[in-house]
């Protein structure tokens, strides 16, 4: 009590069950002060769930209702930031997606003070994690989409984590239901976005533009606004998903006939091919590990087999040297003769021999990037498939069936997509 007293940023703290409803009190003061210091108290309360549930339940979220339309930017910012740790639970986005705060929130982000715009995305982010919640963003999409245009007038490192958090919402709605960004123009606005600086936004871009080519809409935009020629450099892009998610495009819009023929006039087939070689995936493996001489030899026949091995080896070598070499000999001190050999008791005995099982660790991959890599290689092999459907791509890929053919994918679900790409090659009429 008397620490959070003395810390002249947050509002004393009463104990126990009274703490919440006690700051929730102070919310309603009229100096902006105490209420920013009841909000910094309250953010610090909510880390822990017992705290978060109790407010809930009581029904105090809608009270903040208020304080979003406060005229103190602070306030707004600390009571977006409030609403950003409630949304982190479960309980929280439904509790916000109940009440009526989605409203003051989307005004808010037009705000002058960009950490409160900052804080309204990370909201409305958070929400859009749950399918009712990006059900419920989706009267937004016109306001997210004329967004993309506002941020271009900002400053960098604001435009860059403001587009990074609006891109990620609008790809999460834009799977749900992709009619409301196409009708708002949404194909074009994101082409520019493709060529960002930012690997970030390069990213969520390009998985928005995934979701907007699953509709025929979308696929008939892309092909007219030409898309696919800013695929071919994603597709050579340093960054795994951003691969991933232009080869998801591809996949898409190649079962179009316009994006075919497209397809085949940028010449996709050998970057495609590049990109489910296995090349592309030995770069994600980790290489086994590399064993010496003697613990190879240890591992095989045992630590006292092993030392005769290497006064053998230590001997023969010996020889072949005064062969090859005639004048250089070994001094006879350095010989290995009986007195050298290790004695009995000084050996490893039989029973500490390493086990079968437990001989050369095996490193996994990271579980992140593999999934990354199975989703670029599978994306490659599917747009490969729906190009083969044109006559011309048969004919370029019939002479890379024998590569497709030797490739071995202990995946089932990519070794499935292999063997579907291989009948469509060899399909004949």
């Amino acid at each position: 009590m008397a620490l959070a007293a003395a810390d002249q940023s947050r509002a004393p703290v009463a104990y126990g069950l009274r703490a919440v409803p006690r700051l929730f009190e102070d919310l309603q003061r009229p100096d902006s002060e105490q209420r920013k210091r009841a909000l910094t108290s309250l953010c610090d309360l909510l880390h822990e769930p017992e705290r978060l549930y109790q407010t809930i339940t009581a029904g105090q979220v809608q009270e903040l209702s208020l304080l979003l339309r406060d005229p103190d930017s602070g306030v707004r910012t600390r009571t977006c930031d409030l609403l950003h740790l409630m949304s982190s639970h479960a309980i929280g986005r439904h509790a916000l997606l109940s009440s009526s705060l989605l409203t003051p929130l989307s005004l808010l982000l037009d705000d002058p003070d960009s950490h409160c715009r900052i804080s309204v995305h990370r909201v409305l982010n958070r929400l859009s994690l749950l399918p009712s919640g990006a059900e419920a963003l989706l009267s937004l999409i016109p306001k997210l989409i004329l967004k993309l245009r506002k941020t271009e007038q900002r400053r960098e490192e604001t435009r860059k984590e403001e587009l990074v958090l609006l891109l990620s919402t609008l790809a999460r709605c834009s799977h749900l239901d992709a009619l409301p960004a196409l009708a708002s123009d949404g194909v074009a606005l994101l082409r520019d976005k493709l060529s960002h600086g930012s690997a970030h936004v390069r990213r969520e871009a390009a998985a928005a533009m995934l979701a907007l080519s699953i509709p025929l809409e979308g696929k008939r935009q892309i092909c007219a606004l030409g898309v696919l020629s800013d695929l071919l450099t994603l597709l050579r892009d340093p960054d795994t998903e951003v691969r991933a998610n232009a080869a998801g495009v591809c996949m898409n819009t190649f079962v179009i006939t316009a994006g075919k023929v497209q397809g085949l006039e940028l010449g996709l087939i050998p970057v495609l091919l590049d990109l489910v070689s296995p090349l592309d995936l030995q770069q994600t493996q980790i290489p086994e590990q590399t064993l010496d001489l003697k613990q190879t030899m240890e591992w095989t026949w045992g630590p006292e087999q092993t030392l005769q091995q290497e006064q053998t080896l230590d001997l023969d070598q010996t020889m072949e040297q005064e062969q090859t070499l005639g004048q250089t000999r070994i001094p006879e001190k350095m010989w290995i003769t009986e007195k050298t050999r290790v004695p009995e008791q000084t050996r490893v005995p039989e029973q500490t021999r390493v086990p079968e099982q437990t001989r050369v660790p095996e490193q996994t991959l990271d579980p992140e990037q593999t999934r990354r890599v199975k989703a670029l290689v599978l994306y490659c092999l599917r747009a490969l498939t729906a190009l083969s459907e044109a006559p011309a791509a048969r004919c370029r890929l019939m002479k890379h069936r024998p590569c497709l053919e030797r490739k071995r994918d202990t995946d089932p679900e990519l070794r499935q997509a292999t063997e579907t790409l291989l009948r469509v090659i060899s399909w004949t009429p």
